[in-house]
């Protein structure tokens, strides 16, 4: 099982470290086989993920299975906004393709290449839990497909 556990760059490491362990630790006792799939891990949701995952008084001995997807611009131009979110966007296309189930730590309300995410894993029909900053303190929430009865939150 591939899960992926991504977060909007906004989101804090201190509040959601506790939220993102939770649900590492959840999918570890759920499913046997199990890939943590996450991007850009030099801050936020995927640093929390790689800190976890790779103790660093044991470097060589992963928690879980884990891959990293990351995306990085080495520029002597600027590039327009929506070519630079473009950019972004495509590697959730392939996040989209690789995962199985997604968990989503958002904006309050998702925009940019959050709502991208959010709005691909729906057209994709993949089980999504969706978490707020409000909600950090609530702890994981069950993946529903976004045609599911109990889908909320969901982009439409």
């Amino acid at each position: 099982m591939r899960v992926v556990i991504v977060g909007a760059r906004n989101r804090s490491e201190i509040a959601d470290t506790k939220l993102v362990y939770a649900i590492l630790d959840e999918c570890i006792a759920k499913y046997g086989k199990l890939m943590v799939v996450t991007k850009a891990c030099d801050r936020g949701v995927g640093k929390i993920i790689k800190s976890r995952c790779l103790d660093s008084n044991k470097p060589n001995v992963p928690e879980f299975d884990m891959v990293e997807m990351s995306l990085r611009h080495y520029l002597i131009r600027e590039l327009p906004r929506s070519e630079f979110l473009g950019d972004f966007n495509t590697l959730n296309a392939a996040l989209v393709e690789i995962g199985d189930e997604f968990h989503l730590l958002t904006e309050e309300e998702p925009r940019g290449s959050m709502l991208d995410m959010l709005i691909r894993v729906q057209k994709a029909d993949r089980p999504c839990a969706v978490y707020k900053p409000s909600e950090a303190d609530n702890g994981p929430k069950k993946p529903v497909l976004a045609n599911s009865t109990h889908s909320s939150t969901l982009a439409s």
